[in-house]
């Protein structure tokens, strides 16, 4: 065999065994997710997923459980059963708004109540998330009012019943407590979650901070729209006006409704291993091999390229 033939061999083997822990590393990954959404009231139903999590010795089970930010309050989210793949996925219904009660969310393994996957929000981010949450609750809901005006301003028959539900669809829109100020709350929220030091925090901030932005423009169109039809004396056009409010109406009410959905994923939970918990049939010793993998495959990746860049010049 030539010696350079060796050497692209020789690199190649340092390539495979650079690679190797992060395949190793991907393996082992293990952990999960909790998902907050609306069912018979608001923030009340939780979907708890599990992933690649450790097996169970017989008698064993894992168990999730929402924790208040004193520990005072904890309540089980049932028993997770797990597929042979290591997964799982439970539906959890409180009887109390999720976001607004609990902090915490956490996995035991059963009968031991050791704590093996958590996920915990900080007091700094509970601030913004409860900001985020009320201002699309209140963007949503004035969304919605001004949208129900609309609809019965485009059915009236007289300029006076179009006129007054068209001043009802502004002041749905408009002031402190309508929707216009709801978004800009909600857009307020959305850049302090882009500062958060918690990484599911800032990563849906920016799905926050657009729908918000786009929910305002559509409701500052539908304002407008709904304004001339006050100050317009043809019935006409004060109807035709009041139509195309609707219109845009119902832009903003997706967006609304996609602030909301982004507001929830900001009191998300993605769970990680607290302590080790290998299977029976593993070994603690894996990470640190895995580690030493890494250090030795880039020795020999850094030493191989120095060798092949060497000979090339050489020759």
């Amino acid at each position: 065999m030539t010696r350079s033939k060796f050497l692209g061999l020789f690199l190649v083997a340092s390539l495979l065994s650079l690679l190797m822990p992060m395949a190793i590393a991907l393996a082992h990954s293990e952990g999960g997710t909790v998902v907050i959404r609306d069912g018979s009231n608001p923030s009340d139903t939780a979907t708890i997923t599990l992933t690649k999590v450790s097996a169970l010795a017989e008698g064993e089970s894992y168990q999730g459980w929402f924790v208040s930010s004193d520990g005072a309050t904890r309540v089980s989210a049932g028993v997770m059963t797990l597929s042979d793949d290591g997964g799982a996925v439970q539906t959890f219904v409180s009887d109390v708004n999720i976001i607004n009660t609990y902090s915490t969310f956490e996995v035991t393994k059963q009968p031991s109540g050791e704590a093996v996957y958590k996920d915990s929000i900080s007091q700094d981010s509970l601030v913004i998330i409860k900001a985020a949450n009320d201002g699309a609750a209140g963007l949503k809901s004035q969304i919605s009012a001004a949208s129900g005006h609309a609809d019965t301003a485009v059915v009236s028959t007289t300029l006076v019943d179009v006129q007054t539900n068209a001043q009802k669809i502004v002041d749905a829109l408009d002031g402190t407590s309508g929707a216009i100020a709801h978004a800009g709350n909600v857009s307020s929220a959305g850049s302090d979650a882009a500062k958060s030091s918690d990484v599911n925090i800032s990563g849906n901030s920016q799905a926050l901070i657009n729908a918000a932005g786009n929910a305002n423009n559509w409701a500052t169109q539908a304002r407008d729209l709904a304004l001339n039809a006050t100050t317009t004396g043809n019935h006409i056009a004060a109807s035709l006006f009041v139509q195309s409010a609707r219109a845009t109406l119902s832009h903003a009410q997706d967006e609304s409704n996609a602030a909301y959905l982004a507001a929830q994923d900001l009191a998300g939970y993605e769970l990680e291993i607290v302590e080790a918990a290998p299977p029976s049939t593993g070994d603690p010793m894996v990470p640190t091999l895995a580690l030493w993998v890494l250090i030795i495959g880039f020795g020999l990746f850094a030493s191989g390229g120095f060798i092949f860049a060497r000979n090339k010049i050489r020759a």
